[in-house]
């Protein structure tokens, strides 16, 4: 596998304007899996002697680390089997060809509310409107797992700090607007609208975060 190199800084090129929405991932299977619940899932993975195939849209994704954080936490016995996007995943996921995924929601709700797919657990810290009776995965005894994919907007480096002051305040005005809302809402994403000052922070965690997650499946080199 090829390996790949994590941003070192958020100043390496860019400067934080703002996150424009959240993506929630939630972990399904197939609905001819015979478990019901993380704990079932966790164990059942365990009895399979080559264990558990999980889809993902490819190596290094949020997909993938998502089940490679989910592996390190619950000792999940869990393999890796990468496919060329989301459309192959859903296809081999629909026809019950690899029964698991950490979906990306707005690919997979219409699957879970008409049964061919079952959520077990959403991958935020709190539940998700649409889907009230689904828990988190860290309300089940696993309180630092969080993940979700984002949307944000950058500047280059060295911005001056009006021109980015400006821009966040025309942005997160729209984000506001209940049209901008809507179709964000709509698309399966949640709007968010920091100043720069939060992205910025945000932002660094995620690359700490995830630089330690792809390290330990070795998607990673040490800077």
């Amino acid at each position: 596998m090829r390996n790949m190199r994590l941003p070192v800084s958020l100043n390496d090129a860019t400067c934080s304007i703002t996150e424009i929405a959240s993506i929630p991932l939630m972990l399904v299977v197939h609905n001819s899996l015979p478990v019901h619940n993380v704990k079932e899932f966790i164990e059942y993975s365990k009895t399979q002697p080559a264990g558990l195939d999980y889809a993902t849209s490819g190596p290094g994704t949020s997909t993938h680390l998502a089940a490679e954080m989910f592996k390190t936490m619950t000792g999940a016995k869990l393999v890796h089997v990468p496919f060329k996007g989301n459309a192959e995943v859903l296809n081999a996921l629909l026809g019950g060809h690899v029964k698991v995924h950490f979906a990306l929601t707005a690919s997979t709700l219409q699957h879970v509310k008409n049964g061919t797919l079952r959520a077990l657990a959403v991958t935020t810290l709190k539940r998700l409107p649409d889907l009230p009776d689904v828990p988190t995965v860290a309300e089940l005894g696993y309180p630092d797992y969080e993940i979700s994919s984002w949307q944000a907007v950058f500047a280059p480096a060295g911005t001056p700090k009006d021109i980015v002051d400006k821009l966040n305040g025309e942005i997160v005005a729209m984000l506001k607007t209940p049209e901008v809302q809507a179709r964000i809402i709509r698309e399966g994403a949640i709007p968010v609208g920091s100043s720069p000052e939060q992205w910025s922070e945000r932002f660094k965690n995620e690359v700490a975060k995830w630089g330690k997650v792809a390290k330990s499946a070795g998607l990673a080199t040490a800077n």
